[in-house]
């Protein structure tokens, strides 16, 4: 349920709520970098991409900067938000207060570029299937999948579906 901090009543319809600026920007990025993985796979959704680029131009000055500072660092996904706002200002000259260009950042969109070009080449795609991989048998997937809530039962799944592989293949 949106209350008055993280929504906004729509322009030309009273009783529509939308995400405030801040809240949209916040989504937007979890939807396309954290969901997707889009990030870990070194992938660009552009659709994605062009969206955060029209929140942040559009409502530059309607967006709670700092709570978006806060919530990322909190959140331990400062980096890779920053990231995404470096493509942003490479790719649409469009910079936000916080963002920051840093050798980390730098190296993100070289590695970004490098896929980009050598798309489908053995090394990008050998990448992708270890990433693709290391989900599957993440904590995160696995307690998705089978509802493992400790360790034991993460390993044992683990193995569950190593064995479950190995006889498929």
């Amino acid at each position: 349920a949106c209350d008055d901090s993280n929504c906004q009543n729509a322009a030309n319809h009273a009783n529509v709520a939308l995400l405030s600026p801040t809240f949209r920007l916040i989504h937007t990025f979890l939807h396309s970098d954290i969901v997707n993985r889009n990030h870990e796979l070194k992938q660009i959704d552009l659709r994605q991409l062009y969206e955060m680029s029209m929140i942040i131009d559009t409502y530059h000055s309607q967006i709670d900067w700092s709570y978006i500072e806060t919530f990322f660092q909190e959140h331990k996904m400062w980096d890779k938000f920053n990231d995404k706002l470096c493509l942003i200002a490479e790719l649409f000259k469009i910079d936000s207060p916080v963002l920051v260009h840093n050798a980390k950042s730098k190296r993100h969109l070289k590695i970004l570029y490098l896929f980009f070009k050598h798309q489908n080449t053995l090394l990008t795609n050998l990448f992708t299937h270890f990433q693709n991989f290391l989900f599957v048998i993440s904590y995160r997937r696995i307690r998705m999948n089978y509802g493992a809530s400790t360790n034991k039962e993460y390993i044992y799944s683990i193995f569950k579906k190593l064995k479950k592989g190995l006889r498929s293949g």
